[in-house]
């Protein structure tokens, strides 16, 4: 849920070379190639979202020139479109006709993107997840393994210890937000960020889980000032009971902003955790 709406409101900045919710973006025309969505539907979203120049959209039955699969003759044509372009397919599985679980056939849907791609296009491939895991591509692993980088878009809800469960997606939970970021394989930083979905505007950003967890983890720390990380760490595991493993990745997170660590050599190399006055 939320895939095409997200893509939609991403290629219409891209198009007008503005920012995507704080994200700078580069210009570049899109080519928003369509074979699943309705036509109201698009209609609808993209009144909603506004004008948006250089976006382009190409529908699967379009009357005067249809969108041709990726598996048939005529996948060629997307060679012939304007260079520099950002191609979304929406989705793999209605872009062609091959079996999604057989490797074999999916490396050849997947080369003949990477040939579009080295030929100077930017590939976006919307897909979905198998049913037992919002992590794990649907079908196989072939269609992971010859991406370039994969996001995930996930619907989840924050735990009291701070971690995160998925809700189904007819979940009418409020609190539930979006997870969006790396996902299974990146060449770049992992990254993610968190967004609410407003039927009228499309995705807004979020509050950010774990900012709870960190102005917790700040208050107890003032109540003990500078102490070592360890002890800093094993403090906050039994005050606010979350693991140690994300209590030490959330340290790192917060340097800078929450607290100062400093390397002290002269005591064994130990470092000390000093909270910030002001955040």
């Amino acid at each position: 849920i939320g895939k095409t709406w997200l893509m939609l409101q991403i290629a219409r900045c891209i198009g007008n070379g503005e920012s995507w919710l704080g994200f700078e973006t580069t210009k570049a025309p899109i080519i928003f190639i369509d074979f699943e969505n309705p036509l109201a539907v698009l209609n609808t979203r993209t009144q909603k979202l506004g004008d948006a120049e250089g976006v382009h959209f190409w529908r699967a039955n379009n009357d005067k020139m249809q969108a041709p699969k990726l598996d048939s003759n005529e996948w060629v044509t997307y060679k012939s479109l304007p260079k520099g372009a950002v191609l979304i397919f929406d989705t793999l599985r209605a872009s062609q006709g091959k079996d999604e679980n057989d490797s074999k056939q999916m490396g050849f849907i997947m080369n003949r993107l990477k040939e579009l791609r080295d030929s100077g296009f930017t590939i976006i491939l919307l897909h979905h997840t198998s049913k037992n895991s919002d992590n794990a591509a649907k079908g196989s692993t072939a269609i992971v393994d010859l991406a370039d980088h994969s996001l995930g878009l996930t619907r989840i809800k924050k735990k009291k210890d701070g971690h995160e469960i998925v809700v189904d997606d007819d979940d009418s939970d409020e609190e539930a937000i979006y997870r969006f970021g790396m996902c299974q394989k990146t060449r770049y930083t992992p990254y993610h960020t968190y967004l609410t979905l407003n039927p009228d505007k499309g995705f807004e950003l979020a509050p950010d889980p774990q900012e709870d967890t960190l102005k917790d983890m700040h208050k107890v720390l003032k109540e003990h000032g500078t102490i070592n990380k360890t002890s800093f760490i094993e403090n906050c595991k039994c005050t606010l009971g979350v693991s140690i493993n994300k209590l030490r990745n959330l340290v790192d997170v917060g340097q800078g902003r929450y607290w100062d660590i400093e390397n002290r050599r002269e005591e064994k190399n130990a470092k000390f955790i000093t909270p910030k006055s002001v955040i």
